[in-house]
């Protein structure tokens, strides 16, 4: 039972995960290309490359995630 209940709430958990994982490397790229655009006085440049990088980034996250979570259903 117990453990039935631990993998609903993995299950549960995952839409946050991928949503956090993706958000959280998007903003920190846009963050990070806003401040060497400020720096080196070339905005936008750097704010689109580090946030393209860090969507890609997102994306390639979201799918280690779903391919790990796919390992362990098909394990079962």
């Amino acid at each position: 039972m117990r453990g039935d209940l631990m993998l609903a709430l993995s299950y549960l958990s995952l839409p946050l995960e991928l949503g956090l994982g993706f958000l959280i490397s998007a903003v920190l790229g846009f963050y990070i290309g806003r401040k060497i655009d400020k720096a080196l006085a070339s905005a936008p440049l750097f704010t689109v490359v580090f946030l393209s990088a860090g969507m890609a980034l997102g994306f390639f996250n979201a799918w280690r995630l779903l391919e790990k979570v796919d390992r362990r259903l098909r394990k079962k």
